[in-house]
């Protein structure tokens, strides 16, 4: 399918099998493309959003894909054009009791669709704390924090009746757990 001679990682296919989206590039500069399965070009899908784009995750309705990166989470249109980043809760972007912006500003480490396409799950970190695991309403609404503890979050993934959630926590050694 592909032979760029570049690193290209994080491959997912499309709900109906057309396409896939991935990772590529090198250490300083990783983008999300969409290539149809068929053969074609790879088109990068959201160049202007950040220089390193990982964990590409297609809505279940096929026309939109989530992306991470150091600055934050966003969804593009599967063709290119519109682009939204997530919105944060406000207590992670700012210093308590101050309106300036933390720097660095909060991470996330990973994201997943609910099946419906109506949430997303995400892992987001505070800078000196360890990341935890957030509900975004979609499109634009409601934030929720599932966890609030001292474990840290990553890696994501839902079972298809969205009872389930599979995720990486990171203590000092790394596990796989189901909540």
């Amino acid at each position: 399918l592909t032979a760029e001679g570049r690193l290209e990682i994080d491959p997912t296919l499309s709900p109906d099998g057309r396409f896939v989206a991935y990772s590529a590039g090198d250490v300083s500069e990783m983008l999300v493309f969409v290539q149809p399965i068929g053969g074609g070009d790879a088109i990068p899908l959201a160049p202007a959003a950040a220089a390193r784009q990982f964990q590409p995750r297609w809505a279940p309705d096929g026309q939109r894909i989530l992306f991470v990166t150091p600055e934050g989470a966003f969804i593009a249109s599967r063709s290119g054009g519109s682009l939204q980043q997530l919105e944060l809760p406000s207590d992670l972007n700012v210093r308590p009791g101050s309106d300036s912006p933390i720097t660095p500003l909060a991470r996330v480490y990973g994201a997943a669709w609910s099946p419906d396409g109506s949430l997303v799950i995400a892992a987001q970190k505070q800078p000196s704390e360890p990341s935890q695991i957030w509900l975004l309403t979609q499109p634009g609404g409601e934030v929720r924090q599932l966890t609030g503890d001292l474990n840290a979050y990553g890696s994501i993934s839902v079972t298809a009746d969205a009872k389930t959630l599979l995720l990486v926590q990171r203590n000092s050694i790394a596990g796989l757990w189901v909540q």
